[in-house]
Formats: C-alpha cells, sequence, structure tokens
C-alpha cells in the first residue's frame, strides 16, 4: 500500500499482489478463448438463420433449409444461452483482470470518501458523505475493510493485507475522528428506504430505481417476445407446425410482461406499527396483508456451500411465543458480514418497539 498526502487529507492505493494470482489468471485467459469462439459461433448461427428465414435460402454450407419451426426454436435457444454466455464472459474479463492489474485508489476528502476500484478496462467508484459514517472495521467473512454508514456497509479496501488494512483503518480514524460508539446504533440496510403509504403509515421499502431500471429491461424483452409470437401466429395460419412454438412463446411472452407490469406497478412493503411490523404486497391502489410479525430474529446460516450468510428474521405470534405452527419471513439478508442486518434489526427494533434477538456466534462477529 502507498500512502500519499495532500492538501485535502490524502491517497491510499493498494495493487493486488501474490504470485499465485498468475495461475487464476492464466486459467481465465484459457477459458476466454474458448468463450470468444463460442460467441462468434453462436452470433454466426444467429446472423446466418436469420438471413436464411428472410430470404427462404439455405444458410452457406448447407444443402436444405431447416424447418420452420426448427429454426425458430433453435435461434431462440440460442439468444437466450448467448445472453448469459456473454455476461459469464464479462464476468471472466473483469476477475482476469483483477488479477492481472487489479488496484483500488482510497481518497480522503474533507467532506467525504471516496473509493475507486480499477481493474484494467473495467472501473467501479464508490461515494461516502462524511455525515453518513458511523464506524470502519474489518469483515471476517470474504474479509474487507468497510465503513458503517446511516445507509448500509460500504466496502472500502478488498485488495492488500491484514497490515495494509490495520495502517488504512488508524488512518482513516485519525482523519475522519471517528470513534467506536458507546451504543450500538440502528441503521437501514443498504437499498431500503422508508416511504409514505396511502394509508398515512409508515413502511419500508427497496429503493425503487434499481427496480424501474429493471422494469424497462424487461419491458423491452417482453415487447420484443410479443413481437416474435404475433409473427408466429400468423405464420401459423398457413404452417400449422408451427402452433406448438407460437402457443409456448405467446406463454412465456405473458409471463415477461406480468414480470414488467409487477415490477413497474407492485411492491412489498414492511408496515411500521407500534409492537409489529407487517408485510403488505401492493398493486396499484390495491394492498394485500401477507405476514405480522411480533419479533425480530439474527442467525446464521450455514446451509449454503459458500460459506455462511446472515439473515435478519421476522417472527410471527408462535413464533415468539414458542408455539407450535411457527412461521417467519426473512426481511434481509447478508451473504458475507452480520453488521448490517444486526444494525438494521437494531433500528426496527427500537422504532416498532418490539424484541430483537442476536444469534450471531461469537467468532462471526465483527
Amino acid at each position: 500500500m502507498t500512502l500519499t498526502r495532500t492538501s485535502d487529507g490524502f491517497e491510499a492505493e493498494i495493487r493486488i499482489a501474490g504470485i499465485g494470482r498468475f495461475g487464476g489468471a492464466a486459467f481465465l485467459a484459457v477459458w476466454l478463448v474458448f468463450w470468444a469462439g463460442g460467441e462468434a459461433f453462436a452470433l454466426w448461427m444467429i446472423v446466418a438463420g436469420a438471413r436464411a428465414l428472410l430470404t427462404g435460402e439455405p444458410p452457406s454450407g448447407a444443402d436444405v433449409t431447416l424447418p420452420l419451426e426448427g429454426s425458430l426454436v433453435g435461434g431462440l435457444f440460442l439468444l437466450f444461452w448467448l445472453t448469459f454466455w456473454t455476461f459469464g464472459g464479462l464476468v471472466a474479463m473483469q476477475e482476469m483482470m483483477r488479477l492481472l492489474a487489479g488496484r483500488e485508489l482510497i481518497r480522503v476528502r474533507p467532506a467525504s470518501l471516496d473509493v475507486e476500484v480499477r481493474n484494467g478496462i473495467f472501473r467501479s467508484r464508490r461515494h461516502v458523505n462524511v455525515g453518513e459514517m458511523r464506524k470502519f472495521y474489518r469483515r471476517k467473512g470474504n474479509p474487507a475493510l468497510c465503513v458503517e454508514t446511516t445507509g448500509g456497509s460500504v466496502v472500502v479496501a478488498r485488495l492488500g493485507t491484514p497490515d495494509d488494512w490495520s495502517e488504512l483503518e488508524r488512518e482513516l480514524r485519525r482523519a475522519y475522528r471517528l470513534t467506536e460508539p458507546a451504543v450500538e446504533e440502528g441503521a437501514l440496510g443498504s437499498g431500503w428506504i422508508e416511504v409514505a403509504t396511502p394509508e398515512s403509515e409508515r413502511a419500508l421499502t427497496k429503493d425503487p430505481k434499481p427496480r424501474q431500471r429493471l422494469a424497462q429491461v424487461v419491458w423491452i424483452v417482453g415487447l420484443t417476445m410479443a413481437m416474435l409470437a404475433l409473427y408466429l401466429i400468423e405464420r401459423s395460419f398457413v404452417h400449422p407446425p408451427l402452433w406448438g412454438v407460437a402457443v409456448l412463446l405467446s406463454v412465456g411472452t405473458i409471463a415477461v410482461v406480468w414480470t414488467a407490469v409487477w415490477l413497474a406497478f407492485g411492491r412489498n412493503e414492511w408496515v411500521l406499527g407500534s409492537g409489529r411490523v407487517s408485510l403488505r404486497r401492493r398493486f396499484g391502489a390495491t394492498a394485500t396483508e401477507r405476514f405480522d410479525g411480533v419479533a425480530l430474529l439474527l442467525e446464521e446460516d450455514n446451509s449454503g456451500d459458500n460459506g455462511p450468510s446472515y439473515d435478519l428474521v421476522v417472527l410471527a405470534a408462535t413464533d415468539h411465543r414458542g408455539g407450535r405452527g411457527k412461521r417467519r419471513m426473512t426481511l434481509h439478508r447478508d451473504a458475507e458480514d452480520p453488521t448490517e442486518p444486526r444494525k438494521m434489526g437494531l433500528w426496527l427494533s427500537r422504532r416498532c418497539r418490539i424484541p430483537f434477538e442476536d444469534r450471531i456466534p461469537l467468532r462471526s462477529r465483527t
């Protein structure tokens, strides 16, 4: 790690190190060669198939044109496969660049902390205002140096050694004059906001901005599928074997469009009451009660293959009283660190005046 003093504060640069990373980068480089071949072949097949469909001529190198229904099914499958294949290749490419040239730039400003991650051509930025900071801490699961804020935890550094993080943590504490709070405070988890409902109540719901962006993408996919489905239905009157493909695509189109409608006009919200927190499903002007909880529980889930995750669970009255027919719903989950769900549990407990039990083993606590 390199520290550079500036007029505003300081800048820290951490570069990835270690000889073992080159083995992983070499493996990813070989995999990406095959990925590029698969990408090119799939694109060629889609373009050749579309040309044959529009002109009625067989693809170059083929003696006969495939049946229309077979061509459409194959084309749809290739489009679906190519989407995930492209995404997987980009993720692998970013990881290879991180292993070869990954670095993090942490800039201390008078009013903010700015973190820039550079993995070759892939870059991302994180910005934290001074007024939102609570404390700096080191995460144990999937190790990293983090800053706890009023809106959740933000990763400051993943690269470097524990000694680098210790030095950086001391410098950050000194720069922002942060000390450990005497009493642990609560805070909303990242991605959550508090809103007013049409019934003049207060509720928690997920930030609608990512949901709106996803809805736009799903609308585009749904409309594209709808146009293709209408084309197939029209063609089916001339070529009856196409009816099976047309019906399947129509059903898929309805499912995708319904998903887009739900993303645009529906949401789940946790209503904040006195002595309870209730899950309500809202669609347009209609709201349906789904669950009523009276207690909170933070627990570690070790059922996955990638290590423990940490769940903030809302318990129904039967759970809280220890009776039969237990019911529970997970409100917030973090796959790496218990700090954020713990803060959210404390916040909800004090806001709604309901019990909160922390069952995270001591070895997993921050």
